[in-house]
């Protein structure tokens, strides 16, 4: 696994989680979201934290919001999505 991307309801929501992850001390940038996982255009956060600490922040996070986490792998031939929450 080489990096999980989180999916939000929307880009508010995305944004607001951003800012939550770093003011925990997480690494993680907001990407668009690749087109073969969303209908419409938005935005996405990208992070290489483990699958229990993301777990972790978002069981205490003071908002709660619709999130579909995916485990991105990267081959010769593209990248592979896996939706792992």
């Amino acid at each position: 696994m080489n990096y999980l991307l989180l999916i939000f309801r929307s880009r508010n929501d995305t944004l607001a989680m951003y800012r939550y992850f770093t003011s925990r001390g997480l690494s993680c940038f907001t990407v668009n979201a690749p087109r073969s996982l969303v209908k419409s255009c938005g935005l996405a956060i990208k992070t290489n934290v483990s699958q229990t600490v993301l777990s972790g922040v978002l069981s205490q996070c003071p908002f709660k919001t619709e999130v579909k986490v995916y485990a991105a792998t990267q081959s010769f031939g593209g990248t592979n999505y896996r939706q792992i929450m």
